[in-house]
């Protein structure tokens, strides 16, 4: 089996589904291979008709893993064929993603698929969706809490405590321990000496933001770099070492709480925010842009946010979808 027979069978627009599409349809997919619920079927269904990328993305996806499944029978290889099968069964859900992706991503890579980052992030130890949050007690009794979009993994050894920001956001408290204590973001290394501290990726990880409520950390760029930060301080790092270091802001430890606070934030970059809690997307229209938010939003019920922001400025929601919504003059 050859990745350029399956692409030149099923890829004549590979470059034209966004990666972050794949993704979600390689997600649905396992789910529904699962054994879905109605409700499920039913979240699906909106999903597939939110945007035609998705639906050309679950298209491709499936007619992939048809076509491998094709290949491998017709090779008649016995560990091609136990490989298709485990994933089949979808024992745990994690080993079924781990199977997809790889064989997916040796068949497409053009698709975006083989991508090291989405590999990792759809195999991540533990995970969250839009809008999820999640709780992970580690052996040695340090906290993860895992903000909306976030994958994590982590080894500990007998000499040391690692966990990988894979993408998205944590709050990590450590715990006593003689190990030393690691953080590998995609753009900087935060070692934290005794401390409870959040940490998001952002620019795609070409930065990382840690914001230090307890203790102090030391951020290292990946390239080159170090600076401390200190209780009450946040800063951001990006991989050659370039630092900026601020008094800590509440809006960065705010979604802790549930609740996300603007500041006299551009509506833009608010949405931005938003859309970090719901699945689907969230437009701006130009018009609207630079208009000033102040106020803090309950992210529990995200359609009330946007419900609240037409009663204090003079913009309208409309919803193509449920999960496309546009935010215009009014």
């Amino acid at each position: 089996m050859t990745s350029g027979r399956l692409l030149r069978r099923l890829a004549p627009e590979a470059g034209a589904v966004p990666a972050s599409a794949l993704r979600e349809a390689a997600g649905w997919l396992v789910r529904l291979r699962e054994g879905a619920t109605e409700q499920d079927r039913q979240a699906f269904e909106r999903w597939r008709g939110a945007s035609p990328s998705h639906e050309l993305a679950f298209r491709r996806l499936e007619s992939l893993m048809s076509g491998v499944a094709g290949e491998a029978a017709q090779a008649g290889g016995a560990l091609g064929a136990r490989a298709l099968e485990q994933a089949a069964r979808g024992d745990r859900r994690r080993q079924t993603l781990r199977w997809m992706l790889a064989i997916a991503g040796g068949a497409a890579g053009a698709w975006a698929l083989a991508d090291r980052d989405t590999v990792r992030v759809w195999t991540a130890d533990a995970r969250t969706s839009a809008g999820g949050s999640r709780e992970v007690h580690l052996d040695d009794g340090t906290l993860v809490r895992l903000n909306t979009g976030t994958a994590v993994d982590w080894r500990y050894g007998r000499d040391r405590r690692e966990v990988w920001l894979r993408e998205g956001e944590v709050m990590v408290a450590t715990a006593a321990d003689p190990r030393p204590f690691m953080l590998y973001g995609r753009a900087a290394t935060v070692l934290p000496l005794g401390t409870r501290f959040v940490a998001r990726d952002l620019d795609g990880g070409g930065a990382l933001r840690v914001a230090v409520m307890e203790g102090a950390v030391e951020l290292r760029g990946r390239d080159a770099g170090a600076r401390r930060v200190a209780a009450g301080e946040e800063a951001v790092m990006r991989r050659d070492g370039t630092c900026r270091v601020q008094p800590l802001r509440e809006t960065s430890t705010v979604w802790l709480r549930g609740m996300l606070v603007a500041d006299n934030q551009r509506l833009a970059d608010f949405l931005a925010d938003l859309g970090r809690y719901r699945p689907g997307l969230v437009q701006c229209a130009p018009e609207v842009a630079d208009l000033l938010v102040v106020g803090a939003f309950p992210l529990e019920n995200t359609d009330r946010v946007l419900a609240m922001l037409t009663e204090v400025l003079p913009v309208s929601v409309r919803y193509a979808t449920p999960y496309w919504v546009r935010v215009g003059r009014a």
